[in-house]
């Protein structure tokens, strides 16, 4: 990790990261409450598929469950997913706290 920023080089090759920019690393832009649910954004590459997974108890603790169906093809710009809680249970509305982890793979 040249640059400090705790992630290794292969990982950032992953997600399509500067390996030498301690402030280019994969992470959610915002997550924000809505009307219908939570709102998570965050910044895509392309050739790449994202998952999410949540939890609802302290990241020590954290058993990551897939909060999306399907995965998400990474475009190059923004991505917006709402968690509206038909994929999490319970829903976002009834919980204190909700973590969310994104995840990303090489495509094929």
């Amino acid at each position: 990790d040249g640059d400090g920023d705790f992630f290794i080089n292969w990982n950032e090759y992953v997600a399509g990261t500067d390996a030498g920019d301690s402030n280019d690393y994969l992470r959610a832009a915002t997550a924000n409450a809505s009307a219908t649910g939570v709102v998570v954004r965050f910044q895509t590459e392309l050739k790449r598929e994202y998952s999410i997974r949540y939890d609802n108890v302290p990241l020590t603790n954290a058993d990551w469950k897939l909060a999306n169906s399907n995965a998400i093809v990474g475009t190059g710009g923004l991505y917006e997913w709402l968690d509206d809680g038909s994929l999490t249970d319970p829903d976002p509305a009834q919980v204190t706290n909700r973590f969310y982890r994104i995840e990303v793979e090489l495509t094929r």
